[in-house]
């Protein structure tokens, strides 16, 4: 079972597949800002609404990578059932 599903990730068509990088990179720039807006936290706490900008910010990132890998997925299974 994990091979068949290892063998349909690597047979993924390229246009989706670099959809599915455009949506990762998108997503991967949000948390390097998160995380930078949580280093600001730390050094300095002036605000608590800073961390929450940045914890929500992080997690939304995290939904949005996750989303897009099983949309893309979801989306070749479904293109060549």
């Amino acid at each position: 079972m994990i091979q068949n599903f290892i063998s349909k990730i690597t047979n993924i068509d390229k246009s989706i597949l670099k959809l599915i990088k455009i949506i990762l990179k998108i997503s991967f720039f949000i948390c390097i800002i998160s995380t930078l807006i949580l280093a600001m936290y730390i050094s300095s706490p002036v605000s608590h609404v800073t961390y929450l900008i940045g914890l929500k910010l992080f997690k939304s990132s995290l939904i949005i990578a996750v989303f897009g890998f099983i949309c893309g997925v979801s989306t070749d299974f479904i293109r060549n059932m």
